[in-house]
């Protein structure tokens, strides 16, 4: 025995184009939201190097200013008119300001490295340098780049 029922108001087909539909359309915000956060991050990245460009020049400044007083208290030591403790002091100041110079390079380099990683402009020991755009950033790479021959 063989039925046959004309559809009468085709739920099927008009759900399945619904559900279509709902799927590209949170594709397209699941991108869009993907955009907003390489770009952000980007942006984030940039200004903290530019802070941790400020901190390196600071420190430099620091570091150059506390020399010249370690080199004008030396002078005064050899003068008689400083003592040792001073000397000493003076001394152990410039080395805080030299281990304080240490330190905003080595964050002045992370910082870098970071804002490279979040631009996608990675050094490889094959090049000089790579750059990547926002797309492809943001979309899957071709199955053809993983193979290798």
């Amino acid at each position: 025995m063989l039925n046959y029922a004309i559809p009468v108001t085709n739920s099927a087909n008009r759900g399945q184009v619904l559900q279509t539909s709902a799927a590209a359309q949170q594709a397209k915000i699941q991108l869009d939201a993907l955009n907003n956060s390489v770009t952000t991050d980007a942006r984030v990245q940039l200004n903290n190097l530019r802070t941790a460009l400020a901190q390196l020049e600071q420190a430099h400044k620091q570091l150059e200013m506390q020399a010249k007083v370690y080199e004008n208290e030396k002078r005064k030591y050899h003068s008689g008119l400083s003592t040792v403790i001073d000397l000493f002091t003076n001394e152990s100041q410039l080395t805080s300001y030299q281990g304080n110079m240490v330190e905003a390079q080595r964050n002045f380099a992370q910082a870098l490295i970071l804002f490279r990683f979040s631009t996608g402009t990675l050094l490889t020991h094959q090049q000089d340098g790579q750059t990547l755009n926002k797309t492809q950033l943001t979309s899957l790479p071709s199955p053809s780049s993983f193979i290798t021959h």
